[in-house]
């Protein structure tokens, strides 16, 4: 498969093209069972740094689920580093990407030169920060939660009504809009969106979670 082609078609980075690649990769191959992901901790730790360089909302802030779906990821508990500590360990052979070390590309900026700053700082950031991610990711699952309810109470044959939106918590209304034009329109809404969408709801003082 040519990733550089697929990512110029779509006018997307080559790391998101290659991800698309192997996803639908593993759904075509895995006759409906579970796909298990060698995503870790570090990874998630860089995803989230990523997210919030770019500016996220909590869900962002919460990183790669463990399951999503039929997809697991056991090891997202573990940093690179212990994993790699095991494989040298019990003798298994594993293999470093080459492109790795190539800071041209924002992740590998993080991981090469962010991270071993807050590493400095705190010899157990990676750690400290999956106890935090999965805070924010438990807090982001009760956030959806609680949008969903609130959709389905305000949902009328033609749409929404604005007097249950409206009546809502600022921060569940927020969630709210911002899942609906997620599924209506296949997009991330940016927040001066939300903000609007709050605003004609009589409710103005919006923050996106």
């Amino acid at each position: 498969t040519d990733v550089r082609a697929i990512a110029e078609k779509h006018k997307i980075s080559e790391e998101l093209a290659g991800r698309n690649v192997r996803y639908e990769a593993f759904e075509k191959y895995s006759n409906g069972g579970l796909i298990a992901t060698a995503h870790s901790l570090s990874d998630n730790i860089e995803t989230v740094l990523f997210y919030f360089a770019r500016g996220t909302s909590l869900h962002g802030m919460g990183g790669i689920p463990p399951v999503r779906g039929r997809i697991i990821r056991p090891l997202i508990m573990c940093t690179s580093a212990e994993i790699r500590q095991y494989c040298r360990d019990m003798s298994l052979p594993y293999v470093t990407d080459s492109t790795n070390s190539d800071n041209d590309m924002t992740r590998n900026l993080i991981r090469n030169e962010i991270l071993p700053l807050f590493s400095e700082i705190n010899p157990s950031f990676e750690k400290s920060a999956g106890g935090s991610i999965e805070n924010l990711r438990i807090a982001g699952d009760y956030a959806d939660k609680l949008a969903c309810d609130l959709i389905k109470r305000a949902e009328i044959k033609d749409g929404y009504d604005a007097a249950v939106m409206k009546d809502a918590d600022i921060s569940v209304l927020s969630r709210a809009f911002s899942m609906l034009i997620s599924e209506k329109f296949g997009i991330s809404p940016q927040k001066k969106h939300i903000d609007a969408l709050c605003s004609l709801c009589g409710n103005p003082f919006s923050y996106q979670i």
